[in-house]
């Protein structure tokens, strides 16, 4: 009787041994499934000297103006796309509030050079404090939109691998 019980007691430990190795098996099958699925299908932006771009599938593409090419692939994340749209509309408001600050920074110093004696000083000053002040807008825009921009990367790529973004090969 007691040996039959080891035998027993032997026979399920080989049994849970299997099972273990299977169910492990189909878990690291799985996981090189989501792996490959992570490394084609996720995103994340590339700065570069020679300008932004976004990377997928180890391609780096270029963001597009504004955006728009980067908001094109958010467009299958319903949360990503929304702060796509943000990031754009700060990216631009950024581009015009720069522009602005270029042109007050610019007239503020051709005025101060024209060495003009007809009490032209106040219009110089104003000018290039208007300029700088824009100036800090354009940064802080421009601040907002990389957030955001990153923001809908992040969301783009949590659906992605919690499955609600259906791919190829999951």
């Amino acid at each position: 009787m007691k040996f039959k019980l080891i035998l027993l007691v032997g026979a399920n430990l080989v049994l849970a041994h299997v099972v273990t190795a299977i169910s492990c098996g189909q878990t690291v099958a799985q996981g090189s499934l989501d792996v490959d699925v992570y490394d084609r299908e996720t995103i994340y932006i590339h700065y570069s000297i020679l300008g932004d771009g976004f990377v997928k599938d180890g391609r780096i593409m270029d963001i597009g103006i504004f955006g728009s090419n980067l908001a094109e692939e958010m467009a299958r994340s319903k949360y990503a796309a929304e702060e796509m749209r943000k990031a754009r509309k700060h990216k631009i408001a950024g581009t015009i509030t720069n522009l602005v600050a270029t042109t007050f920074g610019i007239t503020g110093i051709v005025l101060a050079l024209r060495d003009d004696d007809n009490g032209g000083r106040d219009l110089e000053i104003s000018s290039i404090v208007v300029g700088a002040i824009c100036g800090i807008l354009a940064d802080g825009f421009n601040r907002s939109a990389t957030a955001a921009m990153n923001r809908a990367v992040w969301l783009y790529n949590r659906d992605i691998v919690s499955g609600q973004i259906k791919v190829w090969g999951r």
